[in-house]
């Protein structure tokens, strides 16, 4: 990731602030450390919001991250609707009726494309892109602290409820066919009993006709033969009134063979009708019957596979016991376990009481004798802590006294006018000064807690290094006093010099309190009672002001000097 230098202090502009305080300010977002340290300065010269900063490299892969883990956990939840959808459609699609199959799929689907509508317009379509664009800053920051919890919760909820409203559906097709299934029950009833009825019918009409049959031949018999019967009555003897009987006997068979005849002609047609009925009502019977076979089939499988899930389900949930029985098997072990090593803990503890009683007399009085000692040794580091400050006071006093004179800045001062002060730094301007330099040199200042000798800092030509072309002296406290502004310097408590200590920029003295720290102090380029060198920066470079000299970077013509006043006191 490229990154803009900044002007002010030639640093890659890649941190930010995280703070609820910045982020929601239009301003610019991206700056160097220096300058986000110094818009966080407070008045107080604390930093704030320094926890929050954070580089946008780091920011920018943890948003990654981030909408990867949101796509693979919402892209789960789709394809578990999907899958769900896919199988309600097919457990529908076993049955025969065209409309259940077209009205459930249509109602399936919707439901499952309005929740995939959902899923995709809430969580996977985002209000930023990559790579990082200021204007989409306040988006950046709240996707970063988004809870992740609370759109995997939602998404599981959604998915849950279209389960539950596709299950309802399902229950309630389930009980449309368990109604057609009992109204063909009560037709195949109805028709058993037709079926019944006519079988009855057709045996009568059987019956009538095979009595037909068996009389027809004898009726014709007798029509034929009527009047050869009466010639041969005559010629027997028979009366007049057997004659009229026996024809009457005749006419009435005729007419009863005219009946049956009649009969056996209507029961030709109706029953043909019958017959035709009858096949009918069967192939409709038989068609409902296999319509009815096809929905139980369906509704059968759908319960096996409902059986099925409710089976591994139950598998599962008695896994799950038998792994807590187990884990209260282990965890009932380690109790008592623990509740033996508490028990033998506790005949310990016992047992070291009663050896502590046998020597408690012997310890009470090994105490008496460390706390006389203890207090001795506190009294004499109370003696040497008052003597101390005795001996720094004294040094003090010595100091004002005598070098008063000395603590302001010097143009062009002899070195034999620094009688009594130990050179401890003497380098070019070439050699970077960083924390643990500057921590060596104090450690060689502060010898003891509280120390505050007087200090010379101050640069010198190698052409004539009896002469120090500017110096300051001051006491140490004032000269290594850490500071935070790179436009103020902070006046001494003993004359007037500036001073200024600012981490990856520079230290030094001026005159007055206005400095401008573009890593080293460019204020008044003409004024000669300026001395600035870089701090701890990170281009490892030595230098570079020196009184009107502003361009003594990893210079070798000047030496940068610092000297200890020996305190006459020790």
């Amino acid at each position: 990731m490229e990154f803009v230098i900044c002007q002010n202090t030639q640093c890659p502009e890649k941190y930010i602030c995280l703070n609820a305080e910045c982020y929601q300010v239009e301003k610019k977002q991206i700056q160097c450390y220096q300058c986000l340290t110094k818009y966080h300065l407070s008045k107080n010269k604390v930093v704030k919001h320094v926890d929050d900063f954070i580089e946008l490299e780091q920011f920018i892969n943890e948003i990654k991250k981030k909408q990867i883990r949101r796509n693979t956990f919402i892209q789960m939840i789709i394809q578990q609707a999907l899958d769900f959808s896919k199988n309600k459609i097919q457990e529908v699609q076993l049955s025969r009726n065209a409309d259940l199959i077209k009205n459930a799929t249509e109602k399936i689907e919707g439901e499952t494309i309005k929740l995939l509508k959902f899923l995709t317009s809430t969580y996977l379509e985002q209000k930023f892109t990559f790579p990082y664009q200021n204007s989409f800053h306040v988006f950046y920051v709240k996707f970063f602290f988004e809870d992740e919890n609370k759109y995997q919760e939602d998404s599981k909820s959604q998915l849950t409820t279209l389960f539950s409203q596709i299950e309802k559906y399902m229950q309630s097709l389930d009980l449309d066919i368990r109604t057609t299934i009992k109204r063909s029950q009560q037709k195949l009833e109805v028709l058993e009993k037709q079926v019944t009825q006519f079988s009855k019918q057709s045996l009568y009409n059987k019956f009538l006709l095979l009595l037909l049959i068996l009389l027809f031949p004898y009726l014709f018999y007798l029509q034929s033969n009527q009047f050869e019967i009466l010639s041969f009555e005559r010629q027997q003897g028979l009366t007049t009134q057997r004659q009229d009987q026996l024809q009457q006997d005749v006419l009435n068979l005729k007419d009863n063979f005219n009946l049956l005849e009649q009969q056996h002609q209507y029961l030709l047609i109706n029953q043909t009708g019958d017959i035709q009925a009858l096949n009918q009502t069967v192939t409709q019977v038989i068609d409902s019957i296999q319509k009815l076979k096809l929905r139980f089939d369906t509704f059968k499988q759908s319960y096996t596979l409902n059986l099925e899930k409710d089976k591994n389900n139950f598998q599962s949930q008695v896994e799950a016991i038998q792994n807590n029985l187990t884990q209260f098997l282990n965890s009932e072990f380690d109790l008592r376990s623990k509740i033996q090593e508490i028990s033998s803990m506790l005949q310990l503890q016992n047992f070291k009481k009663e050896q502590i009683k046998s020597v408690s007399a012997q310890q009470i009085q090994v105490k008496k004798e460390q706390k006389k000692k203890l207090k001795k040794i506190i009294d004499y580091i109370e003696e040497e802590n008052v003597m101390r400050k005795i001996i720094q006071l004294k040094n003090y006093v010595y100091t004002l006294l005598n070098f008063r004179h000395l603590i302001k800045i010097h143009l062009h001062l002899p070195k034999n006018n620094l009688k009594g002060f130990e050179l401890i730094y003497d380098e070019l301007f070439n050699k970077p000064i960083l924390l643990q330099t500057m921590a060596s040199i104090q450690q060689m200042v502060f010898k003891h807690d509280r120390d505050n000798p007087l200090l010379c800092l101050g640069g010198l030509s190698i052409m004539s290094l009896e002469i120090i072309d500017l110096i300051a002296c001051d006491f140490a406290n004032d000269m290594f006093r850490p500071t935070f502004d790179s436009q103020k310097a902070i006046k001494s408590t003993h004359g007037n010099i500036y001073w200024y200590q600012v981490q990856e920029q520079s230290f030094g003295f001026a005159p007055n309190e206005s400095i401008n720290l573009l890593l080293c102090d460019d204020q008044d380029e003409k004024s000669e009672y300026r001395l600035s060198y870089w701090y701890n920066i990170k281009t490892l470079s030595g230098g570079r002001r020196l009184g009107m000299n502003l361009s003594l970077e990893n210079s070798i013509e000047y030496r940068l000097q610092i000297y200890l006043l020996n305190p006459p006191f020790q």
